[in-house]
């Protein structure tokens, strides 16, 4: 595992818009190089003595020196690595941070349809928990809002109601 001091002898990180700049040669690469490769999924990696790491992660151990078990992109845009858009997370939180997805039936994050109601949720803890029984959308949604600011703070994506 690369280690903090391991990183400032090879890169210069530039917090504000999260690239890592070469300041150690090595084979394919020259002093000055900005470092790293966009992959499929919308990640930049960068391989530091022969391992390959995602840079928001080494941008996070590079400023604090430490790992956490998940680093979250607060605007959700993978390659956009600079600090103030990271923040340590886990499972859940990373979770509440995501958008509703493209193809549900539901416009809104957190509610579905149910016969002619719309049904609001949220899920806490690997919990499931009921939020009522609404007669539009816009209801669930504000309902879903509420709970996911109680139960996620700052970490909450919330519906555009």
């Amino acid at each position: 595992m690369v280690t903090q001091s391991r990183l400032k002898e090879l890169f210069s990180y530039n917090p504000d818009d999260g690239l890592f700049t070469r300041i150690a040669p090595v084979k394919k690469a020259n002093v000055g190089d900005i470092a790293g490769c966009h992959t499929k999924n919308g990640y930049i990696t960068i391989s530091v003595d022969c391992k390959t790491y995602y840079a928001h992660r080494l941008a996070f151990l590079y400023v604090h020196g430490y790992l956490p078990k998940q680093i979250d992109h607060k605007d959700l845009i993978r390659h956009h690595n600079w600090i103030d858009n990271l923040r340590p997370a886990n499972h859940q939180l990373n979770e509440a941070n995501k958008r509703q997805p493209k193809n549900a039936l539901s416009p809104y994050k957190g509610v579905q349809q149910h016969g002619k109601k719309w049904k609001a949720r949220i899920k806490v803890n690997k919990k499931e928990i009921h939020l009522g029984m609404f007669e539009c959308p816009i209801e669930g949604a504000k309902a879903y809002n509420e709970a996911a600011k109680k139960h996620f703070g700052e970490y909450a994506r919330l519906n555009n109601v």
